[in-house]
């Protein structure tokens, strides 16, 4: 992966350091008495507990428990130092950003607090987490709390681009001082001295200077050297690990091997179940050598195969040339140990001898063997020692295929070839063997050693580049033969003193030859191209140590060694102790080109000198294995740390293939060593053969990038780019953390490293969730990502519909938010329109009112709406189309009219010259009685009249009549006034008074009017009494009499009177008749008779 991001961590501890009397009587020894008997830091537990509203600081966010606590707050740490916090002190982070911490790493722990009589402040199952971040607290710049041992840690993490000078602390309620160079800051408390101390700051070219720096009350941060282009090396891990062995023992001498990334491993196994794949060299004998091949991540065997006979067989050395061919040597006590026709030797010299005390016992002989790339077979194998004790202890090989062996012998017989010595000197010589590639005989062969009876041996052997030999081992002999010039010619003193020496590529000349010095046996050394380092075990306090020495002491009975000669083996250029104050041996050093060298080995010792990030800090099992890497000066360890676990470790191999990796072997008894999951074999049986592959350069990912969060139902979507830099190693995959309020973040996802979108379901809509993503390699876990919010959410659901109402060529629509708002809390509204439910077109969207009108419509006609509800989800569902018909208020009735009868009066009207558009109208009737206020009679009158019935006769009434339209009620028409009226009854007492040709008709009213309160009168006059021979005469009268003229007297007439109201005309009254009658004329015919006196008249009727 591109891109290596500039970054730097400044690493601190704070511990507390009890403060010392001071004699003021203050009161406050017993105080700082108590305070050192408790002190052991601000982190008694290795967790942060979140704040509920238990302490009476709401701003803190996270608090640690204990006696001593620390508090934090979005802008600052509280420091309080008695457990009723009476004594705090404060430190501000000055000119930062708005940041809330934020919970990692969350905890399975829950706490319940009841403090007080106050329930409101009462708080239960809180969370509690790991770590404590302060994310972009500066511009580019994190803080980041942690505990290790009881104290509190912070690292601040300073990104590209960010400036070291923002980072700035102001302190609050206490005083301090800088000590140390500047590394340390105390804090002056009335409970004594708080030490923020161990200042370092890294990159990747190693430490760089820093400082604290006082300005006032405040302190900031003084950093030379910085690349803001160089990243941060962190501590180096275990890339991979596993075990290898069966249910039994395995156990090593030896070296191992890496060939193009492939390890290959060497020992001996005592398992019958031991991982041989099938068509190994030989059958299994109950205790054979092994030689397997893993892939380069540990994960896998490429081959592995059994090498031995039915005795007891012992591992020297292993080496693996350009082609893949692998070289053997070691020690066998088989007599049927595997030999290939036309080697140097195929026939053994095994044999049992007595010693001059009766005991018998077998001597064993060395083996060479060359095996094929693939270990299916042998392309050679040879024994190559005498008649009595020999041991071939390492192996190497040249370009051409030369396999250089080395060991010790005690056979005088040993086959020798073109020697530089060709007589074995003591009881115990050693010797360098030549084998030509085919393996069929010695090039050269020779013992070399002196004429002491004691013990001689060579333990490690390295060919340079001419075809050299440089051998070490150890040699008590006063006359073994050393160089002139050399650095040590002559025996020193103590016991098995070292010797190492170069022999010329034909074996015939010793070029260069020294001891070592006393109590110094070396076990591995390795070539540069100007130089040779050595590494062994020690038990001399007066070793040659130089004056710039890592270590000039040696610690416990024991010590490792390094040292470096120059290539003529004449000047010492660098010697140093490695060890602690217990026991130590080194059984490897390597060397990657001209750099710094690496020496592995164990301890017993609890206080091995380890670099500031090791592996493993502590020893904790009864020895541990050691891997120590030296800076390229010699005066420092760039990486040094512990490697084991509970039980018994070694380190017998290690190995550089670049400057960053080492890899190592060894035997372990402990079942805990950091295998990985993807381990070949991850539980060991007793003492098992481990291989682990360590890198010096990785470290944990920096944070994913971009992480954004997309909603969906019930459900949210996470989208982030991969971290700007791996770490040096594989993404292996990403977690996924989530809080419901920003503070204590739990796991809720692991996904694969090429996978950059996580979806967290079944969430409930509307919730608030917060979110981030870390980054892991095998190496460590990322810092967490910018954090992200998401609502879950879906599309609303349909709006309710409140009203709809056609206007004056408009429409007005009003609704409600829609029951499911989906979860989002923000809506709007979109409203379509159409003349028919299928062509419904939009008309407004995004609305955030809840109403809407729509103008310029046509009133009368029909227009369909529906609505539909949208979120940040999108668009919900429309509404079912609905019809509405724009209109206006239709205009009053016209022409209204009535007809009024016996208590009913019957309304007739014509419709409104404008009906508002609907023509569907009804109608409403209000009435009135005497003037007073109307009232409605009557509505939803579907036609043009109405009958109005169940009236009081003779009482006014008036009326109005309006039109409606479903946009509501028009106005009304005029007022009509109207009373109803019934039948009067016949004028009473009607009669006659005849005159002369004429005659007087007289009546009283009637006795009922029909209730009208002025009646008329009609007079009908016949000459006979048939009904319809009558004739009105006089009409309407009002008085209560008439008289008829110009009638004939003498004539009998008859006549009949009605009543006649507003409304209606009684039954005449019963017919009355009469005669009119008039003076008489004068008689006629005159006759005056006088008789006497009397006169007597006779006339005749006039």
């Amino acid at each position: 992966m591109k891109g290596i991001p500039a970054v730097l961590i400044i690493l601190l501890f704070l511990t507390a350091i009890p403060g010392a009397s001071n004699e003021t009587g203050d009161g406050m020894d017993d105080v700082r008495r108590a305070y050192g008997d408790f002190l052991h830091g601000f982190m008694e537990r290795d967790h942060f507990v979140e704040n509920g509203e238990q302490l009476s600081r709401d701003d803190i966010r996270f608090h640690t428990m204990g006696k001593l606590r620390a508090g934090f707050t979005d802008d600052s740490i509280v420091y309080a130092l008695d457990e009723e916090g009476t004594f705090s002190f404060e430190i501000v982070f000055e000119d930062s950003n708005e940041v809330e911490p934020v919970g990692l790493e969350r905890k399975g722990t829950r706490y319940n607090f009841f403090l007080g009589n106050d329930p409101s402040r009462w708080q239960s199952d809180l969370s509690c987490c790991g770590k404590v971040l302060y994310r972009d607290l500066w511009d580019g710049i994190d803080l980041l709390f942690y505990p290790v041992d009881g104290s509190l840690k912070y690292d601040i993490l300073v990104h590209p681009g960010a400036s070291t000078s923002d980072i700035s602390f102001r302190v609050v309620g206490a005083s301090f001082d800088i000590s140390e160079g500047g590394r340390t800051i105390c804090f002056e408390t009335p409970f004594g001295t708080l030490e923020d101390g161990g200042l370092t700051a890294y990159q990747e070219g190693g430490e760089i200077p820093v400082e604290f720096v006082r300005y006032g009350s405040r302190y900031k941060f003084f950093i030379e050297d910085r690349n803001p282009e160089e990243m941060l090396i962190i501590d180096p891990i275990v890339q991979y690990c596993t075990y290898l062995g069966g249910s039994s023992s395995e156990r090593t001498y030896s070296n191992s091997a890496v060939k193009d990334g492939n390890v290959y491993l060497y020992g001996t196994t005592y398992s019958s179940d031991f991982p041989a794949k099938p068509g190994t060299i030989t059958p299994f004998h109950g205790s054979d050598l092994f030689v397997t091949c893993m892939n380069d991540t540990l994960d896998s065997i490429i081959f592995s195969t059994f090498i031995g006979g039915n005795g007891t067989d012992y591992d020297g050395g292993i080496q693996v040339d350009e082609s893949g061919n692998i070289f053997i040597c070691g020690t066998t006590y088989s007599k049927d140990f595997p030999t290939t026709k036309g080697t140097m030797n195929e026939t053994s010299k095994i044999r049992d001898i007595e010693d001059p005390g009766g005991w018998t016992y077998t001597v064993p002989d060395i083996f060479i063997s060359r095996i094929s790339p693939s270990g299916s077979s042998l392309v050679y194998s040879t024994f190559a020692g005498g008649n009595m004790s020999d041991k071939g202890s390492s192996i190497d090989v040249d370009s051409s295929g030369h396999a250089y062996v080395t060991g010790r012998t005690q056979s005088k017989d040993l086959y020798l070839k073109n020697p530089y010595d060709d007589e074995l000197e003591g009881e115990y010589d050693l010797f360098v063997m030549k084998l030509e590639p085919d393996g069929s005989d010695a090039v050269f062969s020779t013992y070399l050693g002196g004429n002491e009876i004691w013990y001689e041996t060579a333990s490690f052997i390295r060919i340079d580049a001419q075809g050299n030999p440089y051998v070490c081992g150890i040699s008590n002999a006063w006359d073994f033969p050393t160089t002139k010039g050399s650095y040590m010619t002559s025996l020193p003193s103590g016991w098995n003193p070292g010797i190492l020496f170069r022999l010329s590529s034909n074996g015939q000349d010793l070029d260069f030859s020294t001891f070592l010095g006393g109590e110094n046996s070396p076990s591995c050394i390795d070539l540069t191209s100007d130089s040779i380092f050595i590494t062994g075990t020690t038990y001399s306090p007066d070793l040659d140590t130089t004056p710039d020495a890592f270590d000039d002491e040696l610690g416990g009975r024991s010590d490792a060694f390094l040292m470096k000669m120059d290539r003529s083996l004449s000047t010492m250029l660098y010697c140093t102790y490695l060890g602690g104050s217990s026991d130590e041996s080194s059984y490897s050093v390597n060397v990657f080109g001209d750099g710094a060298p690496a020496v592995g080995g164990f301890t017993f010792s609890s206080d091995f000198p380890l670099s500031k990030h090791p592996l493993m800090s502590k020893i904790r099992g009864d020895a541990s294995g050691f891997a120590t890497f030296f800076t390229s000066d010699l005066g420092g360890l760039s990486f040094s740390s512990y490697f084991g676990g509970d039980g018994e470790d070694e380190v017998r191999w290690i190995y550089q293939n670049d400057p960053n990796n080492l890899y190592i072997t060894g035997i372990t008894s402990s079942k805990d060593l950091p295998v990985h999951g993807n381990a070949y074999d991850d539980t060991v049986s007793d003492y098992d053969m481990y291989a682990a592959r360590i890198k010096l350069n990785s470290f944990p990912p920096t944070p994913p990038m971009n992480l954004t969060s997309t909603r969906g139902d019930e459900n949210i979507t996470l989208h982030w780019d991969p971290p700007l830099h791996d770490g040096n190693e594989t993404i292996t995959n990403y977690t996924i953390y989530m809080s419901p309020l920003n503070r204590s973040f739990e796991e809720v996802g692991v996904v694969e490293p090429d996978v950059f979108t996580f979806i967290h379901m079944r969430l409930d809509n509307g919730k608030k969730y917060y979110y981030y993503v870390t980054a892991n390699n095998i190496a460590g876990e990322s810092l967490p990502s910018r954090v992200t919010m998401g609502i879950p959410a879906r599309p609303p659901s349909v709006p309710e519909i409140l009203s709809i109402n056609g206007g004056n060529g408009s429409v007005r629509i009003e609704w409600s938010d829609p029951p499911d708002c989906g979860g989002d809390p923000y809506i709007t509204f979109n409203v379509y329109m159409g003349t028919s439910s299928d062509s419904l077109e939009s008309v407004c969207r995004e609305l955030e009112e809840h109403e809407y009108t729509m103008t310029g419509l046509e009133n009368g006609k029909t227009y369909f709406f529906s609505i539909s509800a949208s979120n940040s989800m999108g668009e919900g569902p429309d509404s079912t189309p609905f019809s509405v018909v724009p209109m206006k208020l239709p205009s009053a009735p016209r022409n209204l009219t009535c007809l009024r009868g016996p208590r009913y009066i019957h309304l007739f009207w014509d419709g409104p010259a404008d009906s508002g558009g609907d023509a569907n109208l009804f109608y409403s009737v209000y009435i009135s009685e005497e003037h007073g206020d109307f009232s409605k009679l009557k509505d939803q009158i579907g036609g043009h009249d109405f009958n109005a019935t169940g009236l009081v006769n003779g009482r006014l009434y008036h009326f109005k009549v309006a039109a409606v339209n479903e946009k509501g009620e028009g106005p009304k028409t005029e007022v009509l006034g109207a009373i109803p009226l019934d039948v009067p009854l016949p004028p009473e007492n009607v009669h006659v008074i005849n005159g002369n040709m004429r005659a007087q008709i007289e009546w009283d009213p009637p006795s009922y009017t029909g209730g009208d309160d002025t009646v008329l009168y009609n007079v009908y006059l016949s000459e006979s009494d048939d009904d319809s021979s009558f004739e009105p005469v006089a009409e309407g009268l009002d008085s209560t009499e008439y008289r008829i003229s110009s009638l004939e007297n003498g004539l009998k007439y008859y006549v009949r009177v009605t009543t006649a109201n507003d409304l209606f005309e009684s039954e005449p009254c019963p017919s009355i008749p009469f005669t009119p009658i008039g003076p008489p004329s004068e008689p006629v015919d005159l006759e005056v008779e006088l008789k006497g006196a009397d006169a007597v008249l006779r006339w005749s009727a006039p």
